[in-house]
Formats: C-alpha cells, sequence, structure tokens
C-alpha cells in the first residue's frame, strides 16, 4: 500500500501508512489464521478417517467470533461490491464430511462478504479447475467467516495445499507464519493486502500471489473492479497446485 488514502476511505482511520496497515491486518486476522493453522494441523494427521469433532467453550468461540466481536473495520465496504461479479457461490466440506480420501486437497478461505465457504469470485472456479486438472480426484473444505473450531483429520498421504482471496488471503498469508515445512505443499493468494510482506514459512517459490493491475486492495491502486476480477486465473492457479 502507498501510504495515501482518501478522505473517505474506511481504512484511512487504522491505516496511514504501510507499518501500521500491516500491523492493522496482523491484529484483525491474528485469530482468523490461527483458526487456520487448527485446521491444517489438524489435517496433516496420519489417520485414515475424520475424527469426531472436539465440542468447542462457547467462551472461546466468543472470542474468536466476528459477528459478536463486531465488524471488522475497512472490510465491510467490500460487501456491496460483489454483486454484478459472482461466478455463484457454493460450500465445500470435504474434510468435514469425510468424503473419501483423495491424493490433494485444498483449504480455501474466501473474501469478506462473499457467500457459502467458498465465496464468488474465485473459489467456485477453482474448485471446478481442480476437478477438472484431477479427474475429480480431490477434497475441498472452505473455511466459513467466523469459523466454528473443529476436530479433523486428513487422509495419509493427500498433500494439503492452501488459497485464499482478498481478506481470506490475508488469512492464509498471516497462518504461514505458524505452519511447519511439509504441512502445506503449496498456495495460491488472490487480491492479498499483504502482498508487499512474504509468507514467512512456506516456501517463496511453492506460492504463487496474483495481484491484478490496480487492484485497489493488494497493489494501492484505485481499480476497485480490479478485485472482483480474479476467476479468471482459476486454471493458472489450479495447475501450480496440482503440481505441488
Amino acid at each position: 500500500m502507498n501510504g495515501i488514502y482518501a478522505r473517505d476511505d474506511p481504512f484511512a482511520p487504522y491505516m496511514q501508512n504501510s507499518a501500521s496497515y500491516t500491523q492493522f491486518s496482523i491484529q484483525l486476522l491474528n485469530f482468523e489464521a490461527s483458526k487456520l493453522y487448527f485446521l491444517v494441523v489438524s489435517a496433516s494427521l496420519s489417520v485414515s478417517a475424520l475424527a469426531s469433532p472436539t465440542p468447542i467453550s462457547p467462551d472461546l468461540l466468543r472470542r474468536n467470533n466476528i459477528k459478536e466481536r463486531g465488524s471488522i473495520p475497512g472490510w465491510d465496504w467490500l460487501r456491496g461490491l460483489v454483486e454484478g461479479s459472482k461466478t455463484g457461490s457454493i460450500v465445500e466440506n470435504g474434510i468435514k464430511e469425510n468424503n473419501g480420501c483423495q491424493p490433494l486437497t485444498l483449504i480455501f478461505a474466501c473474501g469478506t462478504g462473499e457467500i457459502g465457504n467458498m465465496g464468488e469470485i474465485i473459489g467456485p472456479p477453482l474448485a471446478g479447475a481442480l476437478r477438472t486438472h484431477m479427474n475429480g480426484k480431490v477434497t475441498i473444505q472452505g473455511v466459513n467467516y467466523p469459523a466454528s473450531a473443529l476436530s479433523l483429520s486428513q487422509c495419509p498421504g493427500s498433500k494439503v495445499v492452501l488459497a485464499g482471496y482478498s481478506q481470506g488471503a490475508s488469512v492464509v498469508h498471516n497462518a504461514s507464519g505458524d505452519l511447519k515445512a511439509g504441512q502445506v505443499a503449496r498456495a495460491v493468494l488472490f487480491g492479498d493486502p499483504l502482498q508487499s510482506i512474504p509468507p514467512r514459512s512456506i516456501i517463496e517459490k511453492d506460492v504463487m500471489s496474483i495481484c491484478a493491475g490496480g487492484d485497489a486492495i493488494c497493489r494501492g491502486g484505485l481499480d476497485i473492479p480490479a478485485h472482483l476480477s480474479y476467476a479468471e486465473n482459476a486454471n493458472k492457479a489450479a495447475a501450480l497446485l496440482v503440481g505441488a
């Protein structure tokens, strides 16, 4: 981000330069990143069946629930912009529903205000492209905003890959600092607000960060429609993830 914000920019009170922007993002997204980290670590367990959900205390859910803590400043303004750019929302619960062991598992975090746990911009076309590349042999799990913590397990031998769009890209990016080598094979980030900061633990060559020209979210530009254009990158991203 270039540190220049319009007077009516909802981020302005919180982010007057790139350093404060980064801290703001990390503070707001830490609890979501911790959920994704929990999901990935649990998905890496070498067991062949889905474990039963572990009861979560009401207090924990209250502390980690965006709706109960209030909306995130600076993200709500995007909610009205996705209209007209939708590819159709879907829900993917391949891990949660234990749909069978597959050689590849995708965990996807959607953007702000999107419907379903895969959203409407890039999630559905990415899921479709992956199924085409893998001949249907892929498990896909979307992560809701907010997401209840679940005790999950992953089929042994399945490679885990991550993808996220907009705020979801920040969640994936932020969680990468807590992941150990080998827990995730590859990651794709679409319109990542933390674009300028390299992921801390996933090897950089295994991360594709796609930022459209002029994207107001990841490049600090003024082109809001550019942030809604990532469906066209679905096939390219799927090819990278399949090659993990």
